[in-house]
């Protein structure tokens, strides 16, 4: 027995300095290496792709507040308000409005009038269709003024930092170009938010040198073939990619060449019209995706 113990003593003398070596040898790596550094968040995430038809909305929660990213079509307000209050959300801290189309803000006004909003952010447009003005009046009821939004911006609620991509300008034959693009990180992974931003967009992000790469991605403009270049998916190189489309839809959405490209790159494909409702839920380390049919 004593022998037994006195083993178990050499055993740990010699650990010891060993292990304090290896904590010495990573403190000095690290600090040469400050590039390495990943603040780890505490506390959980989550992204809805909400099924809003051939439409628009995601919801990021996190542990400081709620951004809601567009708020579908007029004839779905009423479903997402309901999905809202049914997780949770009672203050939109930051109500995003990509660009002025109506499958993106045709429920707008109902979100507006239902919700503790803290600020809008969108970009600038003129003459607008009837979802627009109603989303504007509603605005201006709630004594609410717009942010337009400039690439390059910086944000951050509730551990996730954001940075505004797009638009690169205030004037665009397509006003699907005038989308706000965001890229979001939490831990040691990243989002990226694209609206209907198409090629002529995705070139100007690509040519500003910002980073692009990120695990998730929504796929623009409801996978028309006018978005999702092959250049731009490149850069991007999701693992994950989400398509807000509807079932049986008139426009062929997703197209076909894009689906291919996006199994070329190896990202895997969740989609509305199939999956229903996504949820990517994260602590920034792991993620899980919760889909609300099979």
């Amino acid at each position: 027995m004593i022998l037994s113990k006195y083993k178990r003593n050499i055993t740990i003398k010699l650990w010891v300095p060993i292990l304090a070596a290896v904590v010495i040898l990573l403190a000095w790596y690290a600090a040469e290496r400050p590039d390495l550094k990943v603040r780890l968040p505490t506390g959980t995430i989550s992204v809805h792709y909400i099924d809003v038809g051939q439409a628009e909305c995601t919801l990021i929660r996190t542990a400081g507040g709620n951004v809601l990213m567009d708020a579908g079509g007029y004839d779905t307000a009423e479903k997402v308000s309901k999905y809202l209050r049914n997780h949770g959300v009672r203050k939109i801290d930051i109500l995003i409005a990509t660009h002025p189309h109506g499958d993106h803000v045709g429920g707008m006004a109902t979100i507006l009038n239902d919700f503790d909003i803290g600020m809008v952010i969108m970009p600038q447009a003129t003459g607008i269709g009837l979802s627009y003005e109603r989303m504007l009046l509603a605005m201006q009821d709630q004594k609410l003024r717009a942010h337009v939004p400039s690439a390059g911006q910086t944000f951050a609620l509730g551990g996730a930092e954001f940075t505004v991509l797009a638009p690169n300008s205030d004037d665009y034959d397509n006003q699907n170009n005038l989308s706000v693009v965001l890229r979001m990180t939490y831990g040691i992974y990243s989002f990226l938010f694209t609206g209907d931003a198409e090629a002529l967009s995705e070139q100007e992000i690509i040519r500003s040198g910002y980073e692009l790469s990120s695990d998730f991605m929504g796929i623009g403009h409801h996978g028309s073939r006018t978005s999702t270049t092959e250049e731009f998916l490149s850069a991007v190189a999701p693992k994950l990619a989400f398509i807000s489309v509807g079932k049986g839809n008139s426009h062929g959405h997703p197209h076909p060449a894009i689906i291919e490209r996006l199994k070329d790159y190896g990202a895997e494909v969740y989609r509305t019209d199939r999956h229903g409702d996504i949820m990517v839920e994260t602590d920034g380390v792991r993620y899980r995706v919760i889909t609300e049919k099979g």
